[in-house]
């Protein structure tokens, strides 16, 4: 295995984690067991932990002594990076109301503020949200109802419920 392999595979990391997950998430349901979001992240990241040994070794075994030590180091705290990465990025997903609000926005065109207390309660949760997207530009209030003023975050949102949904959540 060559080096740019080697970093290819790290930098994969990821995308496999992803697959991971949504793989142990299906085989839990299909146990007819609950399935805990952040419990079944957290377990892919240690189950992918030796699936990235396994998947180094080849270029690992053709190193020796100093060279072979820093190869594993640098290994080992890339896939820590990636892999707190993705638990967090997947986190995300789980616990951002304000990525929620953009979705709700987005299918729904318009909504007022009662209808996002309604979805969201206590309505203070949602006046700090507001108030937040609207400062970031990220949405505009007009007459007492908000509207999407920007799509980047939005962007980012569909591509969480896009992950979502490949994982079984939506």
């Amino acid at each position: 295995m060559s080096r740019g392999q080697f970093l290819v595979v790290l930098g994969s990391a990821p995308a496999w984690l992803w697959l991971l997950h949504a793989s142990l998430l299906r085989a839990i349901r299909a146990l007819g067991r609950p399935a805990s979001a952040q419990g079944s992240a957290f377990a892919s990241l240690a189950l992918g932990a030796p699936l990235c040994a396994t998947a180094c070794a080849p270029f690992l075994r053709q190193l020796q002594g100093q060279a072979f030590a820093a190869a594993l180091a640098y290994a080992a705290v890339v896939y820590a990076c990636l892999a707190y990465f993705y638990f967090h990025l997947f986190n995300l997903g789980e616990t951002s109301r304000r990525l929620r609000i953009l979705m709700v926005l987005y299918q729904r065109g318009e909504v007022s503020s009662a209808q996002l207390e309604r979805l969201y309660p206590p309505l203070s949760q949602i006046d700090v949200r507001l108030e937040r997207l609207v400062a970031m530009g990220q949405i505009e209030e007009r007459g007492g109802r908000y509207r999407l003023k920007s799509r980047l975050l939005w962007l980012v949102g569909v591509c969480v419920e896009a992950w979502r949904g490949f994982l079984g959540f939506v």
